[in-house]
């Protein structure tokens, strides 16, 4: 890319130790964005990365002045690394993908065609994923749960692959909530969504950054970030075991002063005990989360930190 050249795409790419993967992710990204006969930018993000991917990302921008490298300053996690790309990017069509390379770069022709066909948003549907039960399970009920929140249906809103128009990134600019679930966020913001079914691959390098830990957060940002629903779910969970309570302690008062039944006072009242205090620790540990919310945003932290920017190899830093 000349300078001066409008750019039509920017590929965003988040990365977290992917020194194994990143030069074939390069090679497979530069092949499928060239075969679009658009101009294009790639904006590798590094996500506090520990081992070599960093130079290995520096060194393709000094081979490639369309390569752009973001450093942050620490690891902020695959969400802040994927907006501070698009907030990077200057492309009117933003294309995010991961670099692990199960998602196929070739995909991306098609993902514009959708974009130039006049949708906002061009998302993936992956066909025979390869990943373990472990991981596509919670995956189904975190998109089912994506569907419900965003009031948006889609088939795979876990695929890391899409494409948006500027326009989308200019409303995603105006949230300021720090836990958020990109993705979400995305379809939440309105406008026309397609989807493409593509074939999913196997993982060559690495290991997924997502485990069960990491899953669980994504659930619970989901169901904090986008209603109260668990809140109100709490109070109607109270209030039925109130009422089973009431009619329980009422049924015994008959046993025994009618019927006059012995009673064992002591196992009745450890079992009612047990759970009420259940039902306290769950109430307590959702309003927990809603309250730990309030305190990340008021601290207003930035949700991410740059540390340098590199083009055509050089530090953006060193020509301050």
């Amino acid at each position: 890319m000349r300078d001066g050249d409008e750019i039509f795409v920017s590929a965003v790419v988040p990365m977290f130790n992917e020194e194994e993967s990143i030069g074939e992710l390069y090679s497979e990204l530069r092949a499928a964005l060239d075969s679009t006969g658009k101009t294009y930018e790639i904006i590798l993000v590094d996500d506090g990365s520990s081992d070599s991917t960093l130079d290995r990302a520096i060194a393709l921008s000094e081979e490639d002045d369309s390569v752009v490298v973001v450093q942050l300053s620490r690891n902020f996690g695959h969400h802040p690394a994927a907006t501070c790309g698009m907030e990077h990017s200057r492309g009117k069509v933003i294309v995010l993908l991961d670099a692990d390379l199960q998602n196929d770069p070739a995909d991306i022709p098609a993902l514009l065609d959708k974009i130039e066909a006049g949708y906002d948003v061009a998302r993936c549907w992956r066909q025979g994923r390869k990943d373990p039960l472990w991981r596509t399970i919670p995956s189904k009920f975190v998109n089912w749960l994506t569907c419900w929140a965003t009031g948006v249906k889609l088939h795979d809103y876990g695929c890391s692959l899409l494409a948006m128009r500027r326009e989308v990134v200019h409303r995603l600019s105006r949230f300021s909530e720090r836990s958020r679930h990109v993705s979400g966020l995305i379809s939440w913001a309105g406008g026309r969504v397609c989807e493409i079914e593509v074939e999913h691959r196997d993982r060559k390098f690495g290991s997924s950054k997502y485990g069960f830990v990491s899953l669980l957060r994504l659930t619970i940002n989901l169901l904090t970030g986008f209603s109260t629903l668990p809140l109100q779910m709490v109070g109607f969970v109270g209030a039925v075991t109130s009422l089973l309570g009431f009619m329980g302690a009422l049924y015994l008062v008959v046993k025994r002063y009618v019927y006059g039944v012995d009673l064992d006072g002591v196992v009745i009242a450890v079992a009612i005990g047990f759970i009420f205090v259940g039902i306290h620790f769950l109430a307590l540990g959702i309003m927990g989360e809603y309250i730990g919310r309030i305190f990340t945003e008021v601290q207003a932290r930035p949700y991410y930190i740059v540390g340098d920017v590199f083009r055509g190899g050089h530090s953006d830093r060193a020509n301050e």
